[in-house]
């Protein structure tokens, strides 16, 4: 709505930038003359509509040993205010494969999106695979040294003097 090309107006009132919360301004205007106009006042709110974010803390996937204790490590957010809901649990008596899923809420009931992390009880302790072919390798390095020095010795003792 326009003024009038001798009218003014002035609001009173603070707005904090991106500060959330409920403000309220005053508008009053003014003619050439001096004359006021009732305040209009305003409520304006300023909201948090964006989710916080989330990430695990770890692997995404656990292996644990039957009836080993089991320490979750968690997750973090962004959002120092934000909430850590988690579901799911684990039973390191009961071998088998279990989920546990994290959502960050924040005051304002924004939800991070679910991130969720496997916990795999094994009734045996888990070899990575790569350490299983270290392993393994290993293994077969140190028997082969074994029968080479077998049959190197059982080879020198054929070719020993009858006289030593």
């Amino acid at each position: 709505t326009s003024l009038g090309p001798a009218a003014t107006s002035t609001a009173t009132g603070t707005l904090e930038g991106d500060e959330v919360g409920t403000y309220e301004i005053s508008y009053v205007a003014t003619d050439q003359s001096g004359n006021a106009s009732p305040a209009q006042k305003r409520v304006v709110r300023v909201v948090d509509t964006t989710p916080p974010k989330i990430r695990l803390v770890g692997d995404a996937t656990i292996f644990v040993t039957e009836g080993d204790a089991f320490v979750d490590p968690g997750a973090e957010t962004d959002d120092p205010s934000a909430t850590i809901l988690t579901e799911g649990g684990v039973n390191t008596e009961n071998p088998g494969a279990y989920t546990i899923s994290y959502t960050a809420v924040d005051p304002f009931e924004n939800r991070s999106e679910t991130v969720q992390r496997e916990v795999r009880v094994t009734e045996e302790p888990h070899v990575p695979s790569t350490m299983s072919v270290y392993y393994y390798g290993s293994i077969l390095a140190l028997i082969a040294t074994i029968v080479y020095s077998v049959r190197r010795s059982r080879s020198r003792e054929s070719e020993a003097s009858p006289f030593d």
